[in-house]
């Protein structure tokens, strides 16, 4: 009887240790179901549910997103292309067309794009600014018309015999430079005479008011770059002498741009340029050594870029002969003394360059 309780107790002790061991290697919710934990069972199925809600509200979105998305896409007329064989684009579907034959055929209609406020605007603009731009053709050319000179109708010329009329000019053009270089705040409107004989037809009248410019503005151009004024600075009550000095800085600026101008256009002209005349050669050639004498001599006056552009444009050209090569090493013998005495500043070498690349 005792060996037996002996026994039993020791059978006990064995199941409890085995049951203490499986409790410490399986800590999950059986174990402690098992213990009397059911608490902490319950919280467990919750969370699961809920997780298994949200994953399941979360696909149901997704599908419902992607059906929304093949609804619109659905919804949407077929634009076809010439990917799909067509010969224009812009092309969407219409309702098919049931031919006499019980055929079934595909409408194509071209479709109409609106126009929004702001392009109607930027056509509107461009039409506007294209309307400008032909206004101010058409007003340059009558000002030029009415621009140039004309000795026959000049009444300081009239009744005088073709020479007569040359001496004449020369006289006018010499004493007009003469008076500009001895007073020139004084007489800076000669600059507006002078320059209207260079559009004369007479080819020496040309060439005389071209050349004497040249002394001109070397005497009575500054050696630095005149600003121009703001609209506020124009407005502004100043002195007799300071409007009389802004006033021929205005000129002085506005008439040597003119002549830049014109140098520009004339010594386009190559000996190999087609059409051109030996007129228009000779003065091409004359309109580029007065720039050369210009771009040394003003250097640091204004649109010294328009001298260097004359230069260069001489430079790059092979010359086709004897006066060609004189004007080609008359312009590179500029260059050269621009950029020799550039060696510490570096701004003209920088506009040469600039040109040449």
């Amino acid at each position: 009887m005792g060996k037996r309780k002996i026994k039993r107790s020791v059978e006990l002790r064995h199941n409890k240790r085995v049951k203490e061991e499986d409790a410490k290697l399986n800590p999950n919710i059986f174990s402690r179901a098992n213990n009397g934990d059911v608490d902490d069972v319950e919280d467990v199925d919750v969370e699961q549910g809920y997780f298994e809600e949200e994953a399941e509200s979360r696909n149901n979105k997704k599908s419902n997103q992607w059906d929304e998305e093949e609804q619109d896409y659905e919804l949407k007329p077929r634009v076809l292309g010439k990917h799909y064989g067509d010969t224009e684009e812009g092309l969407i579907e219409g309702l098919p067309i049931r031919k006499a034959d019980g055929s079934i055929h595909r409408n194509l209609i071209k479709e109409e794009r609106k126009r929004t406020g702001n392009e109607k605007e930027e056509d509107e603009d461009e039409d506007s600014d294209n309307d400008k731009d032909n206004e101010n053709d058409r007003e340059r050319e009558t000002k030029e018309k009415d621009d140039i000179f004309d000795e026959e109708l000049d009444a300081s010329y009239k009744g005088l015999t073709p020479y007569q009329r040359f001496v004449k000019t020369q006289e006018d053009i010499a004493t007009l430079a003469e008076d500009l270089m001895e007073n020139p705040e004084e007489n800076i409107m000669n600059l507006a005479r002078l320059r209207k004989m260079t559009t004369s037809k007479n080819e020496n009248t040309v060439k005389l008011a071209m050349l004497s410019l040249v002394p001109v503005f070397k005497s009575i151009a500054p050696g630095y770059r005149i600003r121009q004024l703001s609209d506020t600075e124009k407005r502004e009550k100043v002195s007799r002498d300071i409007a009389k000095l802004r006033f021929f800085e205005d000129n002085l600026v506005k008439y040597y741009k003119k002549y830049l101008d014109l140098l520009l256009r004339k010594s386009r002209i190559f000996s190999t340029s087609p059409k051109a005349s030996d007129f228009d050669i000779s003065l091409a050639r004359l309109a580029s050594n007065a720039a050369c004498e210009l771009a040394t001599s003003l250097r640091f006056f204004n649109f010294r870029e328009d001298l260097i552009t004359i230069l260069v444009r001489r430079v790059v050209k092979i010359p086709s002969g004897e006066e060609d090569f004189k004007t080609f090493r008359k312009c590179v013998n500029a260059l050269e003394e621009l950029l020799k005495d550039d060696f510490s500043a570096g701004d003209i070498s920088f506009d040469i360059m600039i040109q040449m690349v």
